[in-house]
């Protein structure tokens, strides 16, 4: 479904689990029936093998290089780069179920897992966050830079703001309403 001014239009994309704009405005989608670019109304699929399970996407980043960051909730975090797809098979925590992915214009990516926490990735290496940093507690539902650059972090139990490399986080301790199911 797309809505402008105009009206609406209604695409048939079936079991549509994600979708990402770039920075060029080009619309990313992961759909049942593969992930690819969507350009006048219709799914243009990577070839990309068939390892990676699409009825679990959860998320979509392009990178600054050009690379697609993809996260699933069963398998973890891939990156397709140039017709490659890597899987960061032996870093535990890209192997952990992923729930939200965003691209930072500097290269960083951030990661938020579906049990909490969350990993940068910048330059080759993976650097963990968690609670124990300040981030809000719980699994992380969605990331998010707002028009003053600010970059914010939902999870199930708050909302953090990432401001100089350190985490100011509102919970239900601090005034945050309970069970609110955090989205940003």
């Amino acid at each position: 479904l797309r809505m402008h001014r105009d009206g609406t239009e209604v695409y048939d994309l079936p079991q549509t689990m994600a979708l990402h704009a770039g920075m060029d405005g080009e619309l990313w989608v992961a759909a049942g029936s593969g992930i690819g670019r969507f350009r006048k109304g219709m799914l243009i699929p990577e070839r990309m093998p068939n390892t990676i399970r699409l009825g679990r996407i959860s998320s979509l980043a392009l990178g600054a290089d050009g690379a697609l960051w993809i996260c699933s909730v069963e398998q973890g975090v891939f990156r397709w780069r140039a017709g490659v797809l890597d899987h960061f098979s032996g870093q535990p925590l890209a192997e952990q179920p992923c729930g939200s992915i965003h691209a930072e214009p500097n290269g960083r990516i951030w990661i938020g897992f579906t049990r909490g926490g969350v990993a940068t990735f910048m330059n080759g290496h993976f650097q963990p966050r968690t609670v124990s940093d300040g981030l809000a507690p719980g699994g992380v539902t969605a990331i998010y830079r707002d028009s003053l650059r600010r970059l914010w972090i939902a999870t199930v139990n708050g909302v953090s703001r990432v401001d100089d490399d350190r985490f100011i986080t509102l919970t239900d301790g601090n005034g945050l309403p309970r069970k609110i199911g955090s989205s940003i």
